[in-house]
């Protein structure tokens, strides 16, 4: 049976977290200022915004906005902010692509 106090345990996991978090943005970071090839899937939230989520060929998260319906093509974005558990970026335009 673990004794361990509840407030311990919650105190506990959120230093974990927040580790998990500072190592998953020190990671992102190294994109910052690069241009990466993505395929989009979808829209990020609300279609009537315009931002649009994509994976790298790792399956790193970017959003970027676009006016263009850009869903199942590659486009090239550039990453201009990192995140912990995604990148931020804007379209490299006229690098966009049907299929490979």
């Amino acid at each position: 049976e673990d004794n361990t106090p509840k407030a311990e345990i919650n105190s506990r996991m959120s230093r974990l977290l927040e580790k998990c978090k500072d190592i998953a943005l020190e990671n992102n970071k190294k994109y910052e200022g690069k241009t990466i090839k993505v395929l989009v899937d979808g829209y990020s939230k609300a279609p009537e915004d315009k931002i649009y989520s994509a994976r790298t060929d790792t399956n790193k998260l970017v959003h970027f906005y676009s006016e263009e319906n850009l869903i199942g093509k590659f486009v090239y974005i550039f990453i201009e902010k990192a995140k912990p558990f995604n990148l931020e970026g804007k379209i490299i335009e006229g690098e966009i692509q049907k299929n490979e």
